[in-house]
């Protein structure tokens, strides 16, 4: 017994340690958040919404987002209504959205619904959007929902999550927690890190993504797992930005605090089964200062490659030949990473 509460306060310290940090966002978030107020542009939305059997509430968000303070002709609503036994479709018609209806009994889930209606649009040549609002069908949005997701929009960010709280807060213990766990994401954890630049976590609903960020990832929702909105967070915080544009011609103007010259790594690609793989030595290290993601870019578009992406540099920028043997000089040494990009002989 003694053993067990042993390995039991272990484990208590060790889950402490990780979450130590949260502690110090607490009253990172009370900061003065300064924000230049200029006019945003307009942009086009299409608000996204997978719904399986919600004809009870999906008429609630829909008549939310009719009632918007942004001007109606750059909103599109599409539904996909997914494995549904009652009325769902039919509702979200009767209110003016364009609903496209999925059977698959086997591939169930968000990701699978949101991945059907993405490519279903495109095949329909719904391509004229900005960006991508996705919702849940119990939601319901404050009049000035999308006005201020476009404002943030417009600074350039090509990811954006929201607030949330619960409508029902005081119902029971269970709605209670809800709204306290929405409470602390968004203002204790999201609210901190926006503050100090760093990357915002997305949570299942009430979030943005750019149409850049769609084609990135193939034109469609490749995220399947129950946690699928983290699966899409850390792929995009750790993955790219792409380098080229839809040409393959260079980018010389990157959104991102990792712009500046650091060492780096990054795949280009010319044709299935070619690829160029790519480390610049940085920080010193062999005399070499590194490369901003500008340069990196243009020297991806005078290789010839159509698609070229940014991985995570620093000391993570290592390239291992035959298993053993280091070719690159890595800023500090180098570091254990958890991910690798690794090629195989046939």
């Amino acid at each position: 017994m003694q053993t067990v509460k042993t390995i039991n306060f272990l484990l208590m310290c060790l889950f402490f340690a990780c979450y130590m940090y949260q502690f110090l966002y607490i009253p990172v978030s009370w900061l003065p958040r300064r924000r230049e107020k200029r006019e945003a542009p307009l942009h086009r939305f299409a608000i996204l919404i997978a719904a399986c059997d919600e004809e009870a509430v999906i008429g609630n968000l829909l008549d939310s987002i009719k009632a918007q303070s942004y001007p109606e002709r750059f909103l599109k609503v599409f539904v996909a209504a997914d494995n549904c036994r009652d009325k769902t479709a039919e509702t979200a018609r009767a209110r003016g959205a364009e609903v496209y209806e999925r059977r698959n009994a086997s591939l169930r889930g968000k990701g699978y619904a949101l991945d059907f209606l993405l490519r279903e649009m495109e095949n329909r040549a719904h391509t004229d959007f900005d960006a991508y609002i996705v919702l849940d069908a119990d939601n319901v949005l404050e009049s000035d929902f999308v006005l201020r997701m476009n404002e943030t929009f417009s600074e350039g960010k090509d990811i954006v999550t929201c607030y949330r709280n619960s409508k029902n807060y005081g119902d029971n213990w269970i709605s209670a927690g809800y709204g306290l766990w929405f409470l602390r994401e968004s203002r204790y954890l999201n609210g901190a890190r926006s503050r100090i630049g760093s990357s915002c976590g997305v949570s299942g609903t009430g979030f943005l993504f750019s149409r850049k960020v769609l084609e990135e990832q193939g034109g469609g929702w490749p995220f399947h797992r129950l946690t699928e909105d983290i699966e899409f967070t850390i792929e995009n915080v750790t993955f790219g930005p792409a380098l080229l544009d839809a040409e393959g011609k260079s980018i010389e103007e990157f959104n991102t605090n990792i712009a500046g010259l650091n060492p780096r790594a990054a795949l280009g690609y010319y044709e299935p089964g070619h690829y160029c793989f790519v480390v610049v030595d940085g920080r010193g290290e062999g005399g070499s200062r590194g490369y901003k993601l500008a340069e990196l870019s243009r020297l991806f578009e005078s290789l010839g490659c159509t698609l070229a992406y940014n991985f995570d540099g620093g000391k993570s920028a290592v390239m291992v030949w035959d298993g053993d043997t280091t070719v690159n000089m890595p800023a500090g040494g180098g570091r254990n990473v958890t991910d690798i990009l690794y090629i195989a002989k046939e």
